[in-house]
Protein backbone atom coordinates (compact mmCIF):
# COMPACT_ATOMS: atom_id res chain seq x y z
CA UNK A 1 0.00 0.00 0.00
CA UNK A 2 1.17 3.32 -0.73
CA UNK A 3 2.77 6.44 1.80
CA UNK A 4 0.65 8.53 1.88
CA UNK A 5 2.10 12.25 1.70
CA UNK A 6 1.42 13.21 5.14
CA UNK A 7 3.10 10.67 6.70
CA UNK A 8 6.14 11.03 3.87
CA UNK A 9 9.75 12.18 5.82
CA UNK A 10 10.30 15.72 5.33
CA UNK A 11 13.47 16.31 3.13
CA UNK A 12 16.55 17.35 5.41
CA UNK A 13 17.14 20.80 4.77
CA UNK A 14 20.59 21.68 2.73
CA UNK A 15 23.72 22.83 5.35
CA UNK A 16 23.91 26.64 4.54
CA UNK A 17 27.92 27.11 3.88
CA UNK A 18 29.00 28.84 6.63
CA UNK A 19 30.45 32.53 5.85
CA UNK A 20 34.06 34.23 6.40
CA UNK A 21 32.52 35.24 9.60
CA UNK A 22 31.33 32.12 10.69
CA UNK A 23 34.95 30.71 10.21
CA UNK A 24 36.41 33.40 12.31
CA UNK A 25 33.73 32.61 15.16
CA UNK A 26 34.45 29.06 15.40
CA UNK A 27 37.87 30.19 15.52
CA UNK A 28 37.85 32.08 18.60
CA UNK A 29 36.07 29.30 20.36
CA UNK A 30 38.94 26.76 19.72
CA UNK A 31 41.69 29.58 20.75
CA UNK A 32 39.77 29.73 23.66
CA UNK A 33 39.80 26.19 23.97
CA UNK A 34 43.48 26.35 23.63
CA UNK A 35 43.58 24.71 20.57
CA UNK A 36 45.78 26.33 18.11
CA UNK A 37 45.88 24.20 15.33
CA UNK A 38 41.48 23.99 15.10
CA UNK A 39 41.77 27.64 15.57
CA UNK A 40 44.39 28.17 12.45
CA UNK A 41 42.22 26.25 10.27
CA UNK A 42 38.93 28.02 10.99
CA UNK A 43 41.08 31.15 10.14
CA UNK A 44 42.28 29.29 6.86
CA UNK A 45 38.96 28.41 5.99
CA UNK A 46 37.59 32.02 6.23
CA UNK A 47 40.77 33.40 4.69
CA UNK A 48 40.09 31.22 1.52
CA UNK A 49 36.11 32.69 1.46
CA UNK A 50 37.24 36.45 2.24
CA UNK A 51 40.87 37.00 1.27
CA UNK A 52 40.51 40.93 2.39
CA UNK A 53 38.52 39.93 5.62
CA UNK A 54 41.01 41.76 7.92
CA UNK A 55 40.05 39.79 10.83
CA UNK A 56 41.20 36.43 9.07
CA UNK A 57 44.40 38.22 8.14
CA UNK A 58 45.04 38.93 11.33
CA UNK A 59 43.98 36.02 13.06
CA UNK A 60 45.42 33.30 10.63
CA UNK A 61 48.97 35.10 10.70
CA UNK A 62 48.86 35.45 14.82
CA UNK A 63 48.25 31.80 14.76
CA UNK A 64 50.45 30.63 12.23
CA UNK A 65 53.43 32.98 14.13
CA UNK A 66 52.24 30.44 17.13
CA UNK A 67 52.71 27.22 15.61
CA UNK A 68 55.98 28.81 14.14
CA UNK A 69 54.70 28.50 10.34
CA UNK A 70 56.76 31.90 10.12
CA UNK A 71 57.35 31.82 6.07
CA UNK A 72 53.29 31.32 5.85
CA UNK A 73 52.50 33.56 7.80
CA UNK A 74 55.06 36.71 6.37
CA UNK A 75 52.87 35.56 2.79
CA UNK A 76 49.43 36.23 4.67
CA UNK A 77 50.72 39.62 6.38
CA UNK A 78 52.24 40.68 2.55
CA UNK A 79 48.41 39.90 1.64
CA UNK A 80 47.10 41.80 4.79
CA UNK A 81 49.44 44.79 4.04
CA UNK A 82 48.27 44.96 0.45
CA UNK A 83 44.51 44.87 1.54
CA UNK A 84 44.68 47.82 4.49
CA UNK A 85 48.19 49.28 4.41
CA UNK A 86 46.71 51.56 7.58
CA UNK A 87 46.19 48.97 10.15
CA UNK A 88 48.30 49.06 12.78
CA UNK A 89 47.61 45.37 13.92
CA UNK A 90 49.45 44.09 11.07
CA UNK A 91 52.41 46.03 11.57
CA UNK A 92 52.82 44.94 14.89
CA UNK A 93 52.03 41.11 14.11
CA UNK A 94 54.97 41.63 11.34
CA UNK A 95 57.33 43.50 14.26
CA UNK A 96 56.41 40.59 16.62
CA UNK A 97 57.53 38.46 13.89
CA UNK A 98 60.98 39.59 12.92
CA UNK A 99 61.39 39.71 16.55
CA UNK A 100 60.82 36.43 16.84
CA UNK A 101 63.04 35.44 13.91
CA UNK A 102 65.86 37.69 15.48
CA UNK A 103 65.82 40.72 12.59
CA UNK A 104 65.75 43.39 15.41
CA UNK A 105 67.04 46.48 12.85
CA UNK A 106 63.20 44.92 10.85
CA UNK A 107 61.06 44.90 14.19
CA UNK A 108 62.16 48.05 15.68
CA UNK A 109 61.26 49.96 12.44
CA UNK A 110 57.58 47.98 12.04
CA UNK A 111 57.19 49.00 16.03
CA UNK A 112 58.14 52.40 15.37
CA UNK A 113 55.26 52.38 12.74
CA UNK A 114 53.14 51.03 15.03
CA UNK A 115 54.14 53.68 17.81
CA UNK A 116 53.13 56.68 14.53
CA UNK A 117 49.84 54.82 13.57
CA UNK A 118 48.80 54.09 17.16
CA UNK A 119 50.34 56.66 19.81
CA UNK A 120 47.95 56.40 22.23
CA UNK A 121 48.18 52.07 22.20
CA UNK A 122 51.00 51.10 25.24
CA UNK A 123 51.70 48.06 22.70
CA UNK A 124 54.32 49.61 20.30
CA UNK A 125 56.44 51.47 22.92
CA UNK A 126 56.80 48.22 24.96
CA UNK A 127 58.18 46.29 21.94
CA UNK A 128 60.09 48.63 21.04
CA UNK A 129 61.79 48.64 24.32
CA UNK A 130 62.08 45.03 24.08
CA UNK A 131 63.90 45.01 21.14
CA UNK A 132 65.94 48.26 21.65
CA UNK A 133 66.92 45.50 25.44
CA UNK A 134 67.80 42.55 22.53
CA UNK A 135 69.87 45.01 20.90
CA UNK A 136 71.66 46.19 24.35
CA UNK A 137 70.37 49.69 24.08
CA UNK A 138 69.31 49.85 27.59
CA UNK A 139 69.46 53.52 28.36
CA UNK A 140 67.08 54.28 25.18
CA UNK A 141 64.32 51.74 26.51
CA UNK A 142 64.64 52.56 29.45
CA UNK A 143 63.66 56.27 28.32
CA UNK A 144 60.96 55.26 26.42
CA UNK A 145 59.34 53.11 28.79
CA UNK A 146 59.65 55.63 31.32
CA UNK A 147 57.86 58.28 28.95
CA UNK A 148 55.29 55.24 28.01
CA UNK A 149 54.33 54.48 32.06
CA UNK A 150 52.85 58.05 33.07
CA UNK A 151 50.84 57.68 30.25
CA UNK A 152 49.72 54.02 31.10
CA UNK A 153 50.52 53.48 34.35
CA UNK A 154 47.92 50.39 34.64
CA UNK A 155 49.45 48.60 32.27
CA UNK A 156 51.17 45.17 33.89
CA UNK A 157 53.02 44.83 30.43
CA UNK A 158 55.22 47.73 30.67
CA UNK A 159 56.13 47.64 34.14
CA UNK A 160 57.41 43.96 33.55
CA UNK A 161 59.39 45.25 30.56
CA UNK A 162 60.65 47.86 32.50
CA UNK A 163 62.01 44.90 34.66
CA UNK A 164 63.59 43.01 32.43
CA UNK A 165 66.09 45.95 30.92
CA UNK A 166 66.62 46.99 34.24
CA UNK A 167 67.85 43.44 35.98
CA UNK A 168 70.33 43.15 32.55
CA UNK A 169 71.64 46.90 33.04
CA UNK A 170 71.38 47.50 36.63
CA UNK A 171 71.13 43.65 38.31
CA UNK A 172 68.75 41.13 38.97
CA UNK A 173 67.47 42.36 42.34
CA UNK A 174 67.12 45.62 41.29
CA UNK A 175 64.12 44.40 38.91
CA UNK A 176 62.16 42.77 41.35
CA UNK A 177 60.37 46.09 42.52
CA UNK A 178 59.51 46.85 38.71
CA UNK A 179 58.44 42.85 38.47
CA UNK A 180 56.50 43.48 41.95
CA UNK A 181 54.47 46.04 40.52
CA UNK A 182 53.18 44.50 37.45
CA UNK A 183 51.99 41.47 39.69
CA UNK A 184 50.56 44.10 41.90
CA UNK A 185 48.18 45.46 38.84
CA UNK A 186 47.56 41.56 37.33
CA UNK A 187 48.15 38.99 39.60
CA UNK A 188 47.92 36.77 37.06
CA UNK A 189 50.38 37.80 34.47
CA UNK A 190 52.13 34.18 33.85
CA UNK A 191 55.23 36.38 32.00
CA UNK A 192 55.97 38.24 35.22
CA UNK A 193 55.62 35.04 37.28
CA UNK A 194 58.35 33.82 34.98
CA UNK A 195 60.54 36.43 34.99
CA UNK A 196 60.44 36.81 38.93
CA UNK A 197 61.31 33.10 38.83
CA UNK A 198 64.33 32.99 36.75
CA UNK A 199 65.21 36.33 39.11
CA UNK A 200 65.25 34.43 42.32
CA UNK A 201 66.88 31.52 40.16
CA UNK A 202 69.83 33.72 39.34
CA UNK A 203 70.46 35.14 42.65
CA UNK A 204 70.08 31.39 44.37
CA UNK A 205 67.06 31.99 46.23
CA UNK A 206 65.84 28.55 45.01
CA UNK A 207 62.71 28.51 47.39
CA UNK A 208 61.34 31.73 46.17
CA UNK A 209 62.15 30.42 42.35
CA UNK A 210 60.07 27.12 42.67
CA UNK A 211 57.03 29.25 44.27
CA UNK A 212 57.04 31.89 41.20
CA UNK A 213 57.35 29.14 38.76
CA UNK A 214 54.64 27.06 39.71
CA UNK A 215 52.59 29.73 40.42
CA UNK A 216 53.28 30.41 36.05
CA UNK A 217 52.74 27.27 35.18
CA UNK A 218 49.06 26.78 37.59
CA UNK A 219 48.28 30.13 35.34
CA UNK A 220 49.24 29.00 31.71
CA UNK A 221 49.98 24.79 32.01
CA UNK A 222 51.36 25.02 28.74
CA UNK A 223 54.16 27.88 29.08
CA UNK A 224 57.36 26.53 28.47
CA UNK A 225 59.86 28.77 30.06
CA UNK A 226 58.98 28.45 33.77
CA UNK A 227 58.99 24.65 33.37
CA UNK A 228 62.31 24.76 32.63
CA UNK A 229 62.98 26.94 35.21
CA UNK A 230 61.55 25.46 37.46
CA UNK A 231 63.93 22.21 36.41
CA UNK A 232 66.83 23.76 36.82
CA UNK A 233 65.91 25.16 39.88
CA UNK A 234 64.99 21.50 41.16
CA UNK A 235 68.21 20.30 40.06
CA UNK A 236 69.92 23.25 41.86
CA UNK A 237 68.91 21.21 44.62
CA UNK A 238 69.72 18.13 44.23
CA UNK A 239 65.76 17.23 43.10
CA UNK A 240 67.11 15.06 39.96
CA UNK A 241 63.86 13.04 39.33
CA UNK A 242 61.23 15.85 39.43
CA UNK A 243 63.48 18.28 37.59
CA UNK A 244 64.63 16.18 34.83
CA UNK A 245 60.81 15.54 33.96
CA UNK A 246 60.91 19.29 34.14
CA UNK A 247 63.75 19.90 32.54
CA UNK A 248 62.21 18.56 29.38
CA UNK A 249 60.70 21.67 28.47
CA UNK A 250 64.08 22.97 27.53
CA UNK A 251 63.43 21.94 23.67
CA UNK A 252 59.61 23.09 23.69
CA UNK A 253 58.79 24.41 20.00
CA UNK A 254 57.26 27.19 21.80
CA UNK A 255 60.83 28.46 23.41
CA UNK A 256 63.31 30.60 21.67
CA UNK A 257 66.14 28.64 19.47
CA UNK A 258 64.35 25.51 20.52
CA UNK A 259 66.40 23.05 18.38
CA UNK A 260 64.16 20.56 16.04
CA UNK A 261 65.84 17.14 14.67
CA UNK A 262 65.85 15.68 11.05
CA UNK A 263 65.61 11.70 12.16
CA UNK A 264 62.30 10.36 11.10
CA UNK A 265 62.63 7.60 13.60
CA UNK A 266 60.76 7.42 16.93
CA UNK A 267 62.38 9.34 20.07
CA UNK A 268 63.40 7.36 22.58
CA UNK A 269 61.50 6.93 25.90
CA UNK A 270 63.43 5.20 28.26
CA UNK A 271 62.32 1.64 27.32
CA UNK A 272 65.31 -1.17 27.61
CA UNK A 273 67.67 -0.85 25.41
CA UNK A 274 68.96 -3.99 24.14
CA UNK A 275 68.00 -5.28 20.56
CA UNK A 276 67.58 -1.60 19.82
CA UNK A 277 69.91 0.68 18.01
CA UNK A 278 69.88 4.31 19.32
CA UNK A 279 70.81 7.76 17.91
CA UNK A 280 71.83 10.72 20.08
CA UNK A 281 72.11 14.18 19.08
CA UNK A 282 73.89 16.73 20.48
CA UNK A 283 71.93 20.09 21.70
CA UNK A 284 72.55 23.29 23.57
CA UNK A 285 75.90 24.59 24.01
CA UNK A 286 79.49 22.88 23.80
CA UNK A 287 79.94 22.74 27.53
CA UNK A 288 76.76 21.17 28.06
CA UNK A 289 77.17 18.12 25.16
CA UNK A 290 80.37 17.46 26.98
CA UNK A 291 78.22 17.21 30.28
CA UNK A 292 75.91 15.26 29.30
CA UNK A 293 78.46 12.66 27.56
CA UNK A 294 78.71 10.87 31.13
CA UNK A 295 75.43 8.29 29.98
CA UNK A 296 77.23 7.31 26.66
CA UNK A 297 79.19 4.59 28.87
CA UNK A 298 75.80 3.33 29.66
CA UNK A 299 74.05 3.82 26.68
CA UNK A 300 77.02 1.67 24.78
CA UNK A 301 76.73 -1.26 27.19
CA UNK A 302 73.34 -1.86 27.17
CA UNK A 303 71.91 -0.45 23.28
CA UNK A 304 72.53 -3.15 20.59
CA UNK A 305 74.16 0.40 18.78
CA UNK A 306 75.10 3.24 19.77
CA UNK A 307 75.23 6.26 16.91
CA UNK A 308 76.43 9.69 18.38
CA UNK A 309 76.02 12.94 16.72
CA UNK A 310 78.42 15.59 18.04
CA UNK A 311 79.81 19.00 17.42
CA UNK A 312 82.31 18.14 14.55
CA UNK A 313 85.38 19.14 16.50
CA UNK A 314 84.54 16.51 19.40
CA UNK A 315 84.57 13.15 16.88
CA UNK A 316 88.27 12.16 17.46
CA UNK A 317 87.96 12.79 21.29
CA UNK A 318 84.14 10.99 21.38
CA UNK A 319 85.66 7.86 18.39
CA UNK A 320 88.05 7.17 21.24
CA UNK A 321 86.00 7.81 24.66
CA UNK A 322 83.17 5.54 23.32
CA UNK A 323 84.54 3.28 20.70
CA UNK A 324 81.85 0.50 20.35
CA UNK A 325 79.62 3.45 18.95
CA UNK A 326 79.11 5.20 15.83
CA UNK A 327 80.54 8.76 16.05
CA UNK A 328 79.80 11.31 13.74
CA UNK A 329 79.86 15.44 12.97
CA UNK A 330 75.96 17.39 13.41
CA UNK A 331 74.91 19.84 10.76
CA UNK A 332 73.14 23.15 11.16
CA UNK A 333 70.23 24.34 9.07
CA UNK A 334 67.49 26.60 9.35
CA UNK A 335 63.66 25.90 7.45
CA UNK A 336 60.95 28.58 7.80
CA UNK A 337 63.14 30.32 10.10
CA UNK A 338 63.18 27.39 12.27
CA UNK A 339 66.55 25.81 13.79
CA UNK A 340 67.56 22.64 12.55
CA UNK A 341 69.91 19.81 13.39
CA UNK A 342 70.62 17.08 10.58
CA UNK A 343 73.27 13.63 11.17
CA UNK A 344 74.06 13.40 7.84
CA UNK A 345 76.66 10.69 9.12
CA UNK A 346 73.38 8.57 9.41
CA UNK A 347 72.69 8.89 5.72
CA UNK A 348 76.81 8.45 4.17
CA UNK A 349 77.04 4.89 6.26
CA UNK A 350 73.84 3.59 5.80
CA UNK A 351 73.19 3.62 9.57
CA UNK A 352 69.15 3.50 10.23
CA UNK A 353 68.24 4.20 14.32
CA UNK A 354 65.11 2.63 15.36
CA UNK A 355 65.00 5.96 18.23
CA UNK A 356 66.70 8.96 18.79
CA UNK A 357 66.99 11.00 22.08
CA UNK A 358 68.89 14.71 22.69
CA UNK A 359 71.56 14.29 24.35
CA UNK A 360 70.56 16.31 27.66
CA UNK A 361 67.66 14.05 27.91
CA UNK A 362 69.81 10.75 28.32
CA UNK A 363 70.06 12.12 32.26
CA UNK A 364 66.34 11.53 32.44
CA UNK A 365 66.19 7.98 32.43
CA UNK A 366 69.43 6.89 33.65
CA UNK A 367 70.68 9.28 36.41
CA UNK A 368 67.60 10.43 38.64
CA UNK A 369 68.96 10.41 41.97
CA UNK A 370 73.11 11.44 42.73
CA UNK A 371 73.66 8.05 43.78
CA UNK A 372 73.01 7.21 40.09
CA UNK A 373 76.49 8.62 38.71
CA UNK A 374 78.55 5.71 38.33
CA UNK A 375 82.40 6.25 40.44
CA UNK A 376 84.33 6.89 37.83
CA UNK A 377 86.86 10.00 39.25
CA UNK A 378 89.21 9.58 36.33
CA UNK A 379 86.20 10.85 33.87
CA UNK A 380 84.58 9.31 30.86
CA UNK A 381 86.20 11.04 27.81
CA UNK A 382 89.55 9.59 27.06
CA UNK A 383 92.52 11.78 25.98
CA UNK A 384 94.69 11.06 23.73
CA UNK A 385 97.55 9.65 26.29
CA UNK A 386 100.63 10.51 23.52
CA UNK A 387 99.56 13.92 23.43
CA UNK A 388 98.50 13.83 27.64
CA UNK A 389 102.39 12.72 28.12
CA UNK A 390 103.66 16.17 25.56
CA UNK A 391 101.61 18.45 27.57
CA UNK A 392 103.13 16.87 30.75
CA UNK A 393 106.47 17.58 28.88
CA UNK A 394 105.71 21.11 28.08
CA UNK A 395 104.17 21.90 31.37
CA UNK A 396 107.31 20.55 33.54
CA UNK A 397 109.37 22.89 31.36
CA UNK A 398 106.88 25.99 32.16
CA UNK A 399 107.62 26.34 35.82
CA UNK A 400 107.40 24.47 39.34
CA UNK A 401 104.49 23.20 41.11
CA UNK A 402 101.30 22.77 40.52
CA UNK A 403 99.89 23.50 36.82
CA UNK A 404 96.70 25.20 36.87
CA UNK A 405 94.69 26.15 33.98
CA UNK A 406 92.92 30.05 33.96
CA UNK A 407 90.13 30.87 32.03
CA UNK A 408 87.84 33.90 32.94
CA UNK A 409 85.09 34.24 30.67
CA UNK A 410 83.18 32.34 27.60
CA UNK A 411 83.97 33.16 23.97
CA UNK A 412 80.16 34.11 24.16
CA UNK A 413 79.38 37.18 25.98
CA UNK A 414 76.40 39.91 26.39
CA UNK A 415 75.89 41.94 29.03
CA UNK A 416 73.21 39.86 30.59
CA UNK A 417 75.92 36.36 30.06
CA UNK A 418 79.05 38.79 31.22
CA UNK A 419 77.74 39.12 34.87
CA UNK A 420 78.86 35.38 35.62
CA UNK A 421 82.25 36.19 33.96
CA UNK A 422 85.37 38.13 36.02
CA UNK A 423 88.14 39.86 34.40
CA UNK A 424 91.75 39.14 34.56
CA UNK A 425 92.28 41.88 36.50
CA UNK A 426 90.27 40.83 39.11
CA UNK A 427 92.88 37.71 39.39
CA UNK A 428 95.97 39.37 41.02
CA UNK A 429 95.54 37.07 44.36
CA UNK A 430 94.69 33.96 42.60
CA UNK A 431 97.99 34.93 39.89
CA UNK A 432 100.15 36.10 42.75
CA UNK A 433 100.36 32.62 45.06
CA UNK A 434 104.04 30.97 45.13
CA UNK A 435 104.06 27.23 44.42
CA UNK A 436 102.14 26.99 41.25
CA UNK A 437 102.45 27.75 37.63
CA UNK A 438 99.30 29.25 36.02
CA UNK A 439 98.53 27.74 32.15
CA UNK A 440 96.20 29.86 29.66
CA UNK A 441 92.87 27.65 28.46
CA UNK A 442 91.59 30.56 27.77
CA UNK A 443 90.64 31.12 23.83
CA UNK A 444 90.18 33.65 21.73
CA UNK A 445 92.30 36.99 20.97
CA UNK A 446 93.34 37.45 25.11
CA UNK A 447 96.82 38.27 24.53
CA UNK A 448 96.32 41.67 25.45
CA UNK A 449 94.63 40.53 29.02
CA UNK A 450 97.44 38.27 29.59
CA UNK A 451 100.25 40.73 29.23
CA UNK A 452 98.22 43.34 31.00
CA UNK A 453 97.93 40.95 33.60
CA UNK A 454 101.81 39.73 34.00
CA UNK A 455 102.63 43.21 33.35
CA UNK A 456 100.23 44.01 36.54
CA UNK A 457 101.24 41.70 38.53
CA UNK A 458 105.22 40.45 37.85
CA UNK A 459 104.04 36.97 37.04
CA UNK A 460 103.88 34.83 33.99
CA UNK A 461 101.36 32.94 32.55
CA UNK A 462 102.30 29.79 29.97
CA UNK A 463 100.81 29.95 27.05
CA UNK A 464 100.38 26.71 25.32
CA UNK A 465 102.11 26.23 22.39
CA UNK A 466 100.96 25.20 18.82
CA UNK A 467 97.16 24.11 19.55
CA UNK A 468 93.73 25.75 19.09
CA UNK A 469 92.14 26.28 22.06
CA UNK A 470 88.44 26.85 20.44
CA UNK A 471 89.00 24.16 17.60
CA UNK A 472 91.20 22.02 18.72
CA UNK A 473 89.14 19.84 21.11
CA UNK A 474 90.54 16.78 20.88
CA UNK A 475 94.02 18.30 21.82
CA UNK A 476 92.42 20.48 24.56
CA UNK A 477 91.29 17.40 26.52
CA UNK A 478 95.11 16.25 26.24
CA UNK A 479 96.32 19.82 27.63
CA UNK A 480 93.62 20.03 30.42
CA UNK A 481 94.13 16.11 31.64
CA UNK A 482 97.48 17.19 32.26
CA UNK A 483 96.81 20.01 34.47
CA UNK A 484 96.15 19.87 38.54
CA UNK A 485 93.14 22.08 38.64
CA UNK A 486 91.44 24.29 35.78
CA UNK A 487 89.87 27.05 37.40
CA UNK A 488 87.20 28.43 35.60
CA UNK A 489 83.45 29.81 35.38
CA UNK A 490 80.50 28.05 33.79
CA UNK A 491 81.94 27.58 30.21
CA UNK A 492 83.10 24.71 27.88
CA UNK A 493 86.84 24.03 29.28
CA UNK A 494 85.29 23.47 32.92
CA UNK A 495 82.94 20.73 31.60
CA UNK A 496 85.82 19.70 29.90
CA UNK A 497 88.24 19.33 33.10
CA UNK A 498 85.45 17.24 34.61
CA UNK A 499 85.01 15.07 31.92
CA UNK A 500 88.92 13.88 31.57
CA UNK A 501 89.10 13.48 35.86
CA UNK A 502 90.95 17.30 36.73
CA UNK A 503 90.01 18.93 39.44
CA UNK A 504 87.34 21.81 38.43
CA UNK A 505 87.58 24.72 40.42
CA UNK A 506 84.65 26.45 39.27
CA UNK A 507 83.14 30.07 40.51
CA UNK A 508 79.70 31.21 40.11
CA UNK A 509 76.97 33.81 40.68
CA UNK A 510 75.12 30.65 42.44
CA UNK A 511 75.10 26.86 41.55
CA UNK A 512 75.00 25.25 38.39
CA UNK A 513 72.11 23.15 37.68
CA UNK A 514 74.84 20.56 36.61
CA UNK A 515 75.74 20.70 40.16
CA UNK A 516 73.09 18.69 41.35
CA UNK A 517 73.39 20.17 44.94
CA UNK A 518 76.24 19.51 47.26
CA UNK A 519 78.45 16.52 46.67
CA UNK A 520 77.74 13.59 48.87
CA UNK A 521 80.35 11.59 51.69
CA UNK A 522 81.78 9.19 49.25
CA UNK A 523 81.11 10.38 46.40
CA UNK A 524 83.36 9.16 43.32
CA UNK A 525 81.41 10.62 40.30
CA UNK A 526 83.22 13.34 38.35
CA UNK A 527 81.40 15.75 40.28
CA UNK A 528 83.05 14.86 43.41
CA UNK A 529 86.32 16.57 41.85
CA UNK A 530 84.53 19.99 41.58
CA UNK A 531 84.58 23.10 43.93
CA UNK A 532 82.07 25.46 43.86
CA UNK A 533 83.09 28.90 45.11
CA UNK A 534 80.75 31.12 44.90
CA UNK A 535 80.41 34.80 44.45
CA UNK A 536 80.09 37.26 47.41
CA UNK A 537 76.53 39.63 46.74
CA UNK A 538 77.84 42.10 49.18
CA UNK A 539 81.59 42.74 47.86
CA UNK A 540 81.62 40.88 44.46
CA UNK A 541 84.06 38.86 42.78
CA UNK A 542 87.34 40.37 44.93
CA UNK A 543 85.96 37.60 48.17
CA UNK A 544 85.73 34.92 45.82
CA UNK A 545 88.85 35.60 43.91
CA UNK A 546 90.81 35.92 47.20
CA UNK A 547 88.83 32.61 48.36
CA UNK A 548 90.25 30.68 45.63
CA UNK A 549 93.64 32.08 46.03
CA UNK A 550 93.94 30.85 49.90
CA UNK A 551 92.37 27.57 48.14
CA UNK A 552 95.50 27.19 46.26
CA UNK A 553 97.98 28.50 48.51
CA UNK A 554 96.45 25.68 50.37
CA UNK A 555 97.00 23.19 47.84
CA UNK A 556 100.29 24.20 46.74
CA UNK A 557 101.99 23.44 50.23
CA UNK A 558 100.07 20.37 50.99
Amino acid sequence: MARSTANARKPKPLPQKRSADDWVRRGRRHDQAGDAKKAMKCYYEAFTLAPRNMDALKLLSRKLVHLTERRLAIEVLEQAVAANPDDWEVYLILGNLALEMRMLEAALKLFGLVCKMKPENFTGPNNMATVLREMERFDEAITLLQEAIPRHPTVPALWNTLATVVSVRDGLEEALPFYEEALRLDPKLATAWSNVARTYEACGRFDDAMEAARKAISLDPEFAEPRFILGTTLLCRGELAEGLDQYEWRQHWRRPGALRYTLTCDRWDGEPLPGRKLAVCSEQGLGDEILFATCMPDVAATADALYIGCDPRLVPLYQRSFPGAVVGGHRDMSHNAQRYRDLPFLRQQGLVPDHYIEVGSLLRFLRRDISDFPGRPEGYLVPDPERVAHWRRELEGAGPGLKIGITWASGFKNTERNMHYTSLEQWRDILGVDGATFVNVQHGDCEADLKAAEDAFGVTIHRPRAINLKDDLDDLAALVKALDIVIAPTVAVGCMAMAVGTDLWLFARRPPFWHFGRNRPGDSSPLARTRLFLHDRENGWAVTMREIAEAVRERALA
